[in-house]
């Protein structure tokens, strides 16, 4: 199934100036905050290594029923994205599966003074109950450690709503914490995924079909909440060895996928030409 956004759109912002990464937001009807998107993978034709904003120069059709519930921020690979002949396709696979922005006639504009970093904050301002920015599950111990480096007062402030009042939602999923953060209960990865190359076979295969196989397992994790972010660097082989190597022998507790946390894998840790902090 594909989740069609086309008819929503009010305007977005697409930004693909750093290779491997395409972030942005997306201005829904029916939605009063941008839907962020941290997408991997790259644009083409005019979109390629640029920032673009977008909006529809003609009325919006009308569409019957709700808009689905989304994803936020939308992770995953990128599918076809381009902007040709006055429109524009946008298309990923992420938390919702196979998402498409189709409008045939749209109005672009190169904005200045808006690096990479600028649109990848996008998702600053949402509501945490909705998602969190997470660490990559590893670097205190796998997804346990990780949730348990969460301090308290990161926790405690999301108990309330803006206006001050008790988050009684919210503190009901909290209670959930402290059955993710004992370590019991978590699961493989690997019994959620199925890479369609397996590691040892690799070198047979060509840049085509790894590509292909990337862009299948990296879908495959963004319906479980996971991401991984390509730094400009890596080459579709040594992402895909990431993948099977380190993210696939990693556990994930269930309800860290039924809440819709979104976990952040990152290559930059054994990029040799990437500038760790």
């Amino acid at each position: 199934m594909t989740i069609q956004l086309g008819s929503y759109i009010e305007f977005g912002r697409i930004d693909n100036t750093t290779r491997n990464s395409v972030v942005g937001g997306l201005k829904l009807r029916g939605k009063k905050r941008l839907v962020a998107l941290r997408l991997s993978g790259n644009c083409s034709d005019l979109l390629a290594g640029k920032t673009i904003e977008f909006c529809p120069l003609t009325n919006p059709v009308e569409v019957n029923g709700q808009l689905p519930m989304l994803g936020d921020p939308q992770i995953g690979p990128t599918g076809t994205m381009s902007a040709d002949g006055g429109g524009i396709r946008l298309e990923w696979f992420g938390q919702n599966g196979r998402t498409l922005v189709e409008l045939p006639s749209v109005q672009l504009k190169r904005p200045s003074h808006v690096s990479h970093a600028d649109t990848a904050t996008i998702d600053s301002n949402n509501d945490p109950v909705f998602h969190a920015v997470l660490p990559r599950p590893g670097v205190v111990g796998g997804p346990a450690g990780m949730l348990r480096a969460m301090s308290d007062e990161q926790l405690v402030h999301t108990r309330e709503k803006p206006n001050g009042e008790f988050n009684e939602a919210l503190f009901g999923r909290m209670d959930d914490w402290q059955e993710i953060t004992s370590g019991l209960g978590e699961i493989p990865i690997s019994s959620l995924v199925r890479p369609s190359i397996v590691e040892g076979g690799l070198h047979r295969h060509s840049d085509v079909d790894v590509t292909s196989a990337l862009r299948d397992v990296l879908a495959q994790l963004a319906r479980i909440g996971i991401s991984l972010e390509i730094c400009a660097h890596f080459q579709p082989r040594q992402s895909y060895r990431y993948v099977t190597e380190v993210i696939l022998s990693e556990t994930i507790h269930p309800k860290v996928i039924e809440m819709g946390f979104v976990c952040y894998y990152l290559t930059l840790d054994q990029c040799d030409q990437c500038d760790l902090p």
